[in-house]
């Protein structure tokens, strides 16, 4: 625990004083100011360090032995085999993350296990927060799955080179699909 306080202390020193020193050189008018938000071990902090939309929140990934686990204000998760994709929701009340046992993938949103896949990617959450979608993969069809329900099968989602899960507002999104050799573009209205 010491270890946690100690080496947290030192990353957020060594953090505000460089936003201090930038801010100082940079804009005399601006005042900065610190707050200890929570404490760490080192292990994949620089990785995996998500700070809330609202900074009052800090989250981080974590190793213990071969299990991989999330803390979040000094809070930790349950122990996965891996885990990645770490999120807040953009009121910073929510988080997610990707988590995966043997060799099953699945969302963990506000600590609660999703449905488990072949894989999973993509996380995101509605601007209002109150959704979360991600593309999730069965032996070959892939699909966005948004608040635990599963969408139309699709060859392929395009998720490379810029491509990925959008929402244009609380109840719509967008997405690039494949099939065959045709892509299109995919809108879906939540009801």
């Amino acid at each position: 625990m010491i270890r946690r306080v100690v080496v947290l202390c030192l990353i957020v020193f060594l953090v505000c004083t460089g936003i201090a020193t930038f801010a100082e050189e940079e804009s005399p008018n601006r005042v900065v100011s610190e707050r200890l938000i929570g404490q760490t071990v080192f292990s994949w902090i620089l990785q995996s360090l998500t700070v809330s939309p609202d900074g009052k929140h800090v989250a981080y990934m974590a190793t213990e032995g071969d299990k991989q686990f999330v803390v979040v204000d000094e809070e930790e998760a349950k122990k996965y085999d891996d885990i990645g994709g770490l999120i807040f929701s953009p009121d910073s009340k929510r988080v997610a993350y990707m988590a995966g046992v043997d060799s099953k993938q699945f969302v963990v949103v506000d600590g609660r296990e999703e449905k488990k896949y072949d894989d999973i990617g993509g996380l995101i959450f509605s601007p209002d927060s109150k959704r979360l979608a991600y593309v999730a993969i069965v032996g070959n069809s892939r699909f966005v799955v948004v608040d635990g329900q599963e969408g139309k099968k699709y060859d392929s989602i395009i998720t490379t080179g810029g491509g990925r899960v959008i929402f244009d507002s609380p109840d719509n999104l967008h997405y690039l699909v494949l099939r065959g050799n045709s892509i299109y573009l995919v809108t879906e209205r939540i009801e």
